[in-house]
């Protein structure tokens, strides 16, 4: 069973570390650059990028926390008979 959840724990910790190299860290910076509208808001559909991102990025950390979780657990449950 350690080697099972030893196993999940680290695929979780590549999807994890795989998606947070595409969607980046959460932020609460605001955006700069090009793509605000005259009034300095971001359109819907940046919005809605931004808004895809912020979660999947979240996603990412739940993923690797988890899977650190799992880890521990694996080693833990290899030591108790």
């Amino acid at each position: 069973m350690s080697v099972a959840l030893s196993t999940i724990g680290l695929s979780m910790d590549i999807l994890g570390f795989v998606c947070l190299y595409f969607f980046g860290l959460p932020s609460s910076a605001p955006d700069q650059g090009e793509g605000y509208v005259e009034d300095g808001s971001l359109t819907e559909q940046q919005n809605a990028e931004r808004a895809k991102f912020e979660i999947l990025s979240f996603l990412a950390l739940v993923l690797i926390v988890l899977g650190f979780v799992l880890q521990i657990a694996a080693n833990f449950a290899g030591h108790v008979h």
